[in-house]
């Protein structure tokens, strides 16, 4: 099973995780009963269980992250987001209003990317960029016609 990636879904790798975790629990059970009465309390707030990371959107309306892709709406080109990036999800925000919620991808092994692409955002840039590059064509066609 190591070094494996077979499983359908994060809630299949869960529920294997939490069968190898309770397995070993019931293990050292004797131990772990004879030290719960000297464990303090859990504290009020939650820990933080994310990273927060400033990206820059460029101008295909994506940024990259941990050798994965990802886009967002080209409305978004050019500038700073924040990303909190959990174990499953990333949450982006302009500011501190929060934008969207993104699925986490990984990087492959051996360097390779990924990318985590809507092609609702691609699209309204892909327009962008084509006609960027058309308009060289119409000013050298304009000028070689003489007009």
């Amino acid at each position: 099973m190591r070094g494996t990636m077979d499983f359908d879904d994060l809630g299949s790798y869960r529920a294997f995780i939490d069968e190898i975790v309770s397995r070993r629990n019931a293990a050292h059970g004797k131990r772990i009963h004879a030290e719960r009465p000297h464990l303090q309390e859990l504290p009020d707030r939650r820990a933080t269980d994310f990273e927060e990371v400033v990206v820059t959107v460029s101008r295909t309306g994506g940024f990259t992250l941990r050798k994965v892709v990802y886009t967002v709406p080209s409305r978004l080109i050019g500038h700073r987001l924040r990303v909190r990036l959990f174990d499953d999800r990333l949450e982006v925000f302009i500011g501190g209003t929060h934008l969207m919620t993104l699925p986490r991808g990984r990087g492959h092994a051996h360097g390779r990317h990924d990318q985590v692409v809507n092609y609702r955002h691609v699209i309204p840039s892909l327009k962008a960029l084509a006609e960027e590059d058309l308009d060289p064509i119409r000013r050298i066609t304009i000028r070689a016609r003489g007009f």
